[in-house]
């Protein structure tokens, strides 16, 4: 089992992680497959999430139950052309709370995050995020960060938002400069306008 230190999808090593506050600790079989997700606050376990392949996620749920962890996720993997979906059952003490979608892209970058509303199993557009551009850390540029009404439409962009010096804010009135700068296709710049989950392939 092989063990990987991420912070915002970038691989960092070990000592990096020590000195940050967030940061995620990836263990992998011998396949490459990612078996769980460790995510450290302040240097403090604060989430595990186990992903399934071949088990039941009940037989998963009554191993995790015996470590009265606070919550815990159980995740599964689809492909969606060069994209990775990240579906996530959620559990609070023990029980079902929620389920979350996240779509990654092919160097691991979330593009999109959803909600799904346990009861409606409806996405809860208000809490859906979408990013655009490269992280690398927090001096990365040119990174945006989008967030939308409860009907879906797009609420308003961050540029920038790592940066107290030159972030700012897009709403529907000047969202043109964010498809100019990104040289976005009419497709993908539809896709950002609102909070639809899978872009065009």
């Amino acid at each position: 089992m092989a063990v990987v230190y991420k912070n915002m999808g970038q691989t960092i090593t070990a000592s990096q992680a020590q000195m940050l506050k967030h940061y995620n600790k990836l263990y992998t079989n011998s396949n490459g497959e990612i078996t769980k997700d460790e995510t450290y606050l302040d240097g403090v376990l604060a989430t595990l999430s186990v992903y399934r392949y071949h088990q039941s996620e009940e037989s998963i749920v009554k191993e995790l139950t015996k470590l009265n962890l606070a919550s815990f996720g159980i995740r599964t993997i689809e492909a969606y052309g060069s994209y990775k979906i990240i579906r996530e059952n959620i559990y609070r003490e023990n029980q079902f709370v929620c389920r979350t979608n996240t779509l990654e892209n092919e160097q691991g970058n979330t593009i999109c995050f959803e909600e799904i509303d346990s009861v409606t199993d409806q996405p809860l557009y208000e809490y859906t995020s979408k990013y655009l551009g490269e992280y690398v850390d927090e001096q990365s540029v040119y990174y945006c960060w989008f967030h939308y009404k409860e009907d879906g439409s797009l609420n308003y962009c961050e540029f920038n938002y790592m940066h107290d010096y030159d972030s700012d804010e897009f709403r529907e009135d000047r969202i043109s400069f964010i498809k100019d700068t990104f040289m976005l296709s009419d497709a993908m710049f539809e896709y950002y306008l609102t909070a639809t989950f899978l872009p065009p392939l």
